[in-house]
């Protein structure tokens, strides 16, 4: 992950807000293509206060094949952990589902090649 150094603080971005304005911050950026993951802080003033939001990551996949149909996804500070259970989880899922059915099409076309070798006789 690459987490950038030279991030402002929520105390340089908030003494440049204007009065009910907001900026969001990265604070670390990965990009393998198609995807693109940020962990991001939003600092903002409500009218009355300044404030900091907890940091979210958010995770672009509309660089994908068809991929004008995909949003962002975010994850909020209290699912990180369940949304990385989760990822290992279909992640391990897909590995096992994806490897049978490679072994299903291999198996298919050994079969085929035999008949044919039958037919052939």
């Amino acid at each position: 992950m690459t987490i950038i150094v030279n991030a402002p603080t929520s105390e340089q971005v908030s003494a440049k807000l204007d009065e009910n304005g907001g900026e969001s911050t990265i604070l670390a950026q990965v990009e393998r293509a198609p995807f693109k993951a940020q962990i991001l802080r939003y600092d903002g003033h409500d009218g009355e206060e300044f404030f900091t939001d907890l940091p979210r990551i958010e995770i672009d996949c509309s660089d994908q094949d068809g991929g004008e149909m995909f949003v962002d996804l975010t994850i909020l500070p209290d699912y990180v952990e369940t949304f990385a259970e989760v990822v290992n989880e279909i992640v391990s899922d897909y590995r096992a589902i994806a490897s049978r059915c490679k072994l299903l099409a291999r198996n298919e076309s050994e079969i085929r090649t035999s008949a044919d070798y039958r037919e052939s006789l």
